[in-house]
């Protein structure tokens, strides 16, 4: 090779790595794998392209389908009375072992891990305002706390970033009962009301733990906790035991996007154990108060931070200033909310819209009548409310069920 075309591949690589810098665009050999050949069939022999209409069936009958994960049967019986938490506290351990290197994900499975659970927890409390996150890690067969309980996204997402960049290359084995043991520890303290969950995303196909971990499995079982768990390899007969004894979920994820999907369920709270209902004796009243913004001419310290501030929520009980709501304050231990946050926690507690496929096939395009747009029932999956009989498009109806949750004309 001689040296102007060395020096031609050196500016063409520098002009590749400048875009891919500038314009925020992943490289193709770290993007996610596009499965072109799923919208390809065979018939008698031939290739034929699949319809995006069938495409977008088979995408929607996969979301409802994966909605059974957490036991909702809404779907099939709008009638059915369903049970669920309110106030959740939930504890994701996230696996730091040697088996996260690997790069099968890309570009590892731990960073596509992180990326994921970073999305996940915004997702988290936007739909359950008044429920905490703790993040616990394991390692090197031991248990680590990242973040507490907290009911703040940003400073979950920016320790859980800090302390993986911390561990550059993750190293020794997975520990199950280590972290079950932490994960119990913090989840003692939480009231009886609130909902206690456990959601393991691992990549190990083994667990090294320093004694009996059925005997775990079963102090949970005790305690009432569910444990999910997603893995990123293949399933593993100790973590799905764990699942079925504490009616938790297992999956396995199959590329990035699935493992996306598969933590979008678990932002829907899980319905309360039938068990435990029957055995419930009478209901409990929580005790909450509505905090009022101040701004102050000289500042003062707050109780969540202890440093000067200019503006906070006042407590309604004891006048203590925090920072953001919701808390719990450090004075006389009330939960601090907003009416928007109570409202927007009983959302996921109503039934979801009930759509069914618009089957008249006609020449004459249809008009959804959210988008306003006209589509052709035979290239476009086109959906009917089964209350105002109202017609979406696929899209329009994603975003119903989805986000809001109700259809938007009823």
């Amino acid at each position: 090779m001689n040296e102007e075309a060395a020096d031609w591949i050196e500016q063409v690589v520098e002009q590749s790595e400048r875009v891919g810098v500038d314009s925020g665009q992943q490289h193709a050999w770290e993007a996610p794998i596009e499965k072109s050949w799923a919208a390809l069939a065979t018939n008698e022999g031939e290739v034929l392209k699949v319809p995006a209409k069938e495409l977008q069936r088979t995408e929607r009958t996969n979301a409802l389908k994966a909605k059974q994960v957490l036991g909702d049967i809404s779907e099939a019986d709008p009638n059915s009375v369903l049970e669920r938490g309110v106030i959740r506290y939930l504890v994701i351990v996230f696996d730091l072992s040697s088996c996260m290197d690997v790069k099968d994900y890309k570009p590892s499975r731990k960073h596509a891990a992180l990326a994921s659970v970073q999305n996940f927890v915004s997702t988290f409390f936007e739909q359950n305002p008044l429920s905490q996150i703790a993040i616990l890690g394991s390692r090197d067969r031991k248990a680590l706390m990242i973040t507490d309980l907290g009911s703040s996204p940003d400073s979950q997402r920016n320790v859980l970033q800090n302390v993986v960049e911390d561990f550059d290359s993750a190293s020794g084995e997975f520990s199950l009962q280590n972290s079950l043991l932490l994960a119990m520890k913090v989840l003692e303290r939480v009231p009886d009301y609130g909902s206690r969950e456990i959601l393991f995303i691992t990549g190990s196909l083994s667990s090294v733990d320093p004694s009996d971990v059925f005997d775990t499995i079963k102090s949970c079982t005790t305690l009432r906790i569910r444990c999910s768990v997603l893995s990123l390899t293949a399933e593993v007969y100790l973590f799905r035991h764990l699942t079925e004894a504490t009616k938790g979920s297992h999956a396995v994820t199959l590329s990035e996007q699935n493992l996306d999907e598969l933590l979008k369920i678990h932002v829907r709270a899980p319905l309360m154990d039938s068990e435990f209902l029957k055995n419930l004796k009478g209901r409990k009243w929580v005790q909450m108060g509505f905090p009022s913004l101040v701004s102050e001419t000289f500042p003062s310290p707050c109780c969540c931070h202890s440093e000067f501030t200019y503006s906070g929520f006042l407590c309604s009980r004891c006048n203590s200033k925090h920072c953001e709501v919701p808390t719990t304050c450090r004075v006389c231990n009330l939960s601090l909310v907003s009416s928007m946050h109570l409202a927007r926690s009983y959302l996921h507690i109503i039934p979801g819209p009930s759509f069914t496929e618009f089957d008249i096939e006609s020449n004459e395009p249809q008009v959804c009548r959210a988008c306003n747009r006209a589509y052709s029932t035979y290239d476009m999956l086109l959906l009917e409310c089964n209350s105002c009989h109202s017609q979406l498009c696929f899209q329009c109806e994603k975003f119903a069920r989805e986000q809001l949750n109700a259809c938007p004309f009823c």
